[in-house]
């Protein structure tokens, strides 16, 4: 007999609310474009030996295991994903990234269908909600998720590509039989996962498909939303203060790469009585990292010994397009320090010029988001009429 193997185009990633713990329901949103998503547990075991003895007298497990979950996911103008992830900047206004996410904590729901050959969202497009079945499908689920790296890199002639990654304290596997999903949450006052609520997959086709941010606006997404590229994007540097490569706009740097990075570290927190986590302490500063390579297409005056005496902060910032060309998602950069800096030039090639800079992130700057409310939003009348128009088209077809 055949058996099926999980692919990944039967397969869908959804983020829950934040906080994570729940005794209700959790709503799901899709997790747009993700490419790759890995998970793996660490057991926290102990071993003792004692003299005498060639065995551990003890090799037993102290706690409740590890569970790390990473994705890749490629870059959206509309940065659906990074305010899911708990990132402010979900206004027209420049807000500090980071200033939501020391106790952001979700869900992360990978579902999948068995059937190999069917599309994993088949189901979710059913116009009528009691027709889904999603009996049958599996169920990868990880609680309490708390956002510990992220990373974004643009390359020349690549779609920009998005790495996360999360410490979570507990995993599920779940073989459904009908269209409710256990939340996978621990309660972190009791420390198990007793009472914990549900997710519930039938009739949210237009739930996690809206690409829905807290506010009264959504955004104009369907379930294939657009994906940022370079050529359509802005990059706005300053040029350097030592002299060399000229960076700024109006020089027209001849920018090859661009990649910015930043760790979150966590302090976890556990208490006596208790396996789990209760909290992951984000510790401030938050460490960030721009690295940049381009062509050289001319040379800036400049002292090295200047620099050293007159130091101050670079500033940079990242604009991305949607398909009608306007500026829908920034990233803003204050106060970056230069690193270090080199120059290559082979025979018969152009000169090319690397730069690494760091920067320091928390509550209050460092690294901003904030996405235009233009062209790219649409009202909740907007969806009203889009649905309506799709209930004719279902069911006319």
């Amino acid at each position: 007999m055949k058996k099926n193997i999980l692919k990944s185009n039967s397969s869908l990633v959804l983020i829950g609310q934040s906080p994570a713990w729940t005794t209700g329901q959790d709503y799901g949103r899709l997790f747009s474009l993700v490419q790759n998503c890995d998970f793996s547990i660490t057991a926290n075991r102990q071993k003792i030996k004692q003299v005498g003895s060639q065995s551990y007298s003890v090799n037993a497990l102290m706690r409740a295991p590890e569970v790390s979950v990473t994705m890749d996911y490629y870059l959206t103008p509309y940065l659906n994903n990074e305010c899911l992830l708990g990132f402010a900047g979900n206004t027209s206004g420049y807000q500090p990234a980071v200033s939501n996410l020391k106790s952001a904590n979700n869900n992360i729901y990978l579902i999948i269908d068995t059937e190999e050959a069917r599309d994993g969202l088949s189901q979710f497009k059913q116009p009528n909600p009691s027709t889904a079945n999603f009996s049958g499908y599996n169920a990868v689920t990880f609680g309490n998720c708390y956002l510990n790296k992220y990373s974004v890199n643009f390359s020349l002639g690549q779609v920009p590509k998005v790495s996360v990654g999360f410490a979570s304290s507990n995993a599920r596997f779940e073989n459904l039989t009908g269209s409710k999903v256990s939340i996978p949450a621990i309660n972190s006052v009791s420390g198990n996962n007793i009472g914990s609520g549900f997710l519930d997959l039938s009739g949210t086709y237009a739930t996690i498909t809206s690409g829905f941010v807290s506010g009264d606006v959504e955004l104009r997404t369907e379930y294939n939303p657009p994906v940022a590229v370079p050529n359509t994007s802005t990059f706005t540097l300053q040029d350097l203060q030592i002299g060399g490569a000229n960076l700024a706009q109006t020089y027209n740097p001849i920018l090859e790469s661009f990649s910015l990075s930043m760790d979150l570290p966590r302090i976890d927190l556990y208490g006596l009585g208790s396996n789990y986590v209760y909290d992951r302490k984000l510790q401030y500063p938050i460490n960030g990292q721009a690295q940049m390579t381009c062509k050289v297409s001319g040379m800036g005056a400049g002292n090295l010994d200047s620099y050293f005496r007159t130091e101050s902060g670079y500033a940079m910032e990242v604009a991305f397009c949607d398909s009608h060309k306007y500026d829908t998602g920034f990233y803003k950069i204050e106060n970056a320090r230069l690193d270090s800096v080199s120059y290559a030039m082979q025979v018969n090639d152009s000169m090319t010029f690397n730069a690494s800079f760091s920067f320091e992130i928390n509550d209050t700057g460092g690294f901003l988001m904030k996405r235009s409310a233009g062209q790219g939003f649409m009202t909740w009348a907007d969806w009203d009429i889009l649905w309506q128009n799709m209930d004719l088209n279902w069911n006319g077809a």
